[in-house]
């Protein structure tokens, strides 16, 4: 996959502004317009739901958790969610749904078959900086959940993305000109036109990223054998 630096961001950024031999715009304040420039394009890409960047973590909800009700502490690097499956008796994995508020007691009582064994109609919900699982006193297990990290921002000059595929990246370098062409209060009446042509683009190609199978209906229920 190709990938650009730091620095080939800074020097494509200060080559479109005119600014090679200025630090009217330091370094430093360079940088952190194109990380914000790069959190911006990073968004664009996961608002797709194409499935760029996800990240798959087990974990087991514990006694602890069953009876203060605190949940699971997300790792720190969440952003969004995009599943959750409990580890079945057989060592199936099935996928669980989210609960509302309103339904968090509704399961206490409830269970489903799947396959080889009975274990607890298991939904999750996401509540601050924590997951959280029902019913209460019967959701202790195996669990993994699929997520998108946060982005994170480049440091020194050799980090680089991989935000720079199919020319990706020329959006960072024209929304950070545009800050630098800011602060020096030019005209980026041009710029702000090429980012919108940019942003309809990625907004675009990002989309269906399995070229050789289309999307499905998702199913809703857990059960795969059509019982009611």
């Amino acid at each position: 996959m190709q990938t650009v630096t730091l620095l080939q961001l800074r020097t494509a950024v200060r080559q479109r502004c005119n600014m090679e031999n200025s630090q009217f715009v330091s370094d430093s304040e360079l940088t952190s317009y194109i990380n914000h420039s790069l959190a911006e394009l990073y968004e664009l890409i996961v608002q797709s739901y194409e499935d760029y960047y996800v990240k798959e973590l087990d974990f087991s909800y514990s006694t602890s958790q069953l009876t203060t009700d605190t949940g699971y502490t997300l790792p720190t690097d969440f952003d969004k969610l995009k599943g959750v499956d409990f580890k079945g008796g057989a060592g199936e994995w099935c996928a669980i749904n989210p609960f509302t508020f309103i339904n968090r007691n509704t399961r206490a009582s409830s269970f489903v078959f799947s396959g080889r064994s009975f274990f607890p109609d298991r939904q999750y919900r996401l509540c601050d900086n924590s997951i959280q699982i029902i019913p209460l006193g019967q959701s202790n297990g195996d669990y993994r959940m699929f997520y998108i990290p946060l982005f994170i921002p480049l440091s020194n000059d050799s980090d680089s993305t991989s935000m720079a595929f199919s020319g990706w990246d020329e959006y960072v370098t024209v929304d950070a000109s545009i800050k630098c062409l800011q602060k020096e209060e030019s005209d980026v009446s041009v710029l702000e036109m090429q980012k919108q042509a940019l942003i309809a683009r990625i907004s675009s190609v990002a989309l269906g990223r399995d070229a050789g199978q289309p999307k499905q209906v998702q199913m809703v229920r857990n059960r795969t054998d059509g019982w009611w």
